[in-house]
């Protein structure tokens, strides 16, 4: 599902080094966690609220869609992420890789293929592990899942201009529950996954 989601006056933030410049547009494509994160109280609002709050003026667009693994999110990544003219795009991917069963080595390379396209028309990348799963999913879950973090956390490494944004550190080091369904954001979820982008940016959440 692909939309403009229009920003809101969020509560302030402190300004560090920032990487978003002004009227930077921000596409943020991932699976139905940033499809969740369009909404209207959800992570990708809230990033975009509070590069507003400070004056960056930025545009956004949601290019979330439920249930795509990185092989379908790479497919439509011309067509409904890059189509913009975006100076940032965020990925975040993983879960539905695992649910699917695609392996750790072509979601690598899926995230690379990305990461390629959107350095050749000049658009930073910020690439986002993905969230921990929680009950009622079987905690063995998150054990496959960590051979596709560390992938996605080389990737980062790799790529000097590439941003990572940790979520799945951060959410293993709250201790919190930041799902209602044990893989989609609740409101406390969508909170500390925009802190996690917000600081990967530069800005104090």
């Amino acid at each position: 599902m692909l939309a403009r989601r229009e920003p809101t006056v969020g509560s302030s933030t402190s300004l560090l080094e920032p990487l978003v410049r002004l009227g930077a547009r921000i596409v943020f494509h991932g699976d139905s966690v940033t499809w969740y994160g369009g909404f209207p109280e959800g992570w990708c609002r809230l990033v975009e609220a509070r590069l507003m709050a400070i004056g960056r003026d930025v545009a956004g667009f949601c290019s979330g869609f439920s249930g795509d693994n990185s092989t379908q999110m790479v497919a439509r990544f011309a067509s409904e992420a890059l189509c913009y003219g975006p100076d940032w795009v965020t990925i975040m991917a993983g879960i539905n890789d695992v649910y699917d069963g695609v392996p750790v080595a072509t979601y690598k390379a899926n995230l690379a293929a990305m990461i390629t396209a959107a350095e050749a028309r000049k658009c930073r990348v910020l690439l986002m592990t993905p969230n921990l799963v929680e009950p009622p999913h079987n905690p063995s879950f998150n054990e496959t899942m960590a051979a596709y973090v560390t992938a996605c956390r080389e990737l980062a490494g790799a790529h000097p201009a590439v941003v990572l944004a940790d979520v799945h550190a951060a959410h293993l080091a709250s201790g919190e529950t930041w799902t209602f369904d044990g893989a989609h954001p609740n409101e406390l979820g969508h909170q500390r996954i925009a802190a996690t982008v917000l600081q990967a940016f530069g800005l104090e959440a």
